[in-house]
């Protein structure tokens, strides 16, 4: 990615901090720390990310960078914003440069480029939870919706009561799509070692 590159902005520009060396120089010791890092910040002022390309050694093939993109980095001309929800919204991509770049050195990951320039209105406190990097099911959240779905409530319901618990839509952590999403996959599971199971009495006779 060309960081350089003077593309006009679809939108005023937004700068997110104005402290631009708020994550310059700061070291963590992998590629988890190194996306939480990023992640925690720009959840904080209401952006989402995602990652972003990797720079390899020529000899000796271990990866020397690693790039964490705003989610609006690209631009996607299909969709029309007048008929976007509120969620679609917050992930439509605009061609935003804010970005962060870790080199990595002796197993050493530094901020070594930081772009806090974006060029789309960031998400405000009421809006942040519904921003895709920080949507995410704890282990307990998880077992109260198997429980829940066990005893026969509809994910609809299911959500709603977490809801209820947590004071609000905002204090959930995700939405009720993910909530649909886990309950999917958790079928799944199911339905493949119900499979697994069956050819395995087959084998057995």
């Amino acid at each position: 990615m060309d960081s350089e590159n003077n593309d006009v902005a679809l939108f005023p520009v937004r700068v997110a901090d104005g402290n631009d060396d708020i994550l310059f120089g700061k070291t963590v010791s992998n590629e988890d720390e190194a996306y939480n890092l990023y992640n925690s910040y720009a959840l904080r002022l209401g952006f989402s990310v995602r990652r972003g390309r990797y720079r390899y050694s020529g000899k000796t093939g271990k990866i020397i960078q690693r790039e964490f993109l705003c989610s609006k980095q690209g631009i996607t001309n299909d969709e029309n914003p007048l008929e976007l929800k509120k969620v679609n919204r917050l992930e439509t991509r605009t061609g935003c440069r804010a970005f962060i770049r870790f080199s990595i050195e002796n197993d050493v990951w530094k901020v070594t480029e930081f772009k806090t320039t974006h060029n789309h209105d960031l998400a405000t406190p009421s809006e942040r939870h519904l921003l895709k990097s920080g949507r995410k099911i704890s282990k307990d959240k998880a077992g109260v919706i198997d429980t829940m779905k066990n005893a026969g409530l509809r994910t609809k319901d299911v959500y709603s009561y977490i809801s209820t618990e947590h004071g609000g839509d905002e204090n959930v952590g995700f939405l009720q799509k993910d909530c649909s999403n886990h309950v999917h996959r958790q079928k799944m599971v199911k339905v493949e070692a119900g499979d697994a199971q069956s050819l395995m009495n087959y084998l057995k006779k």
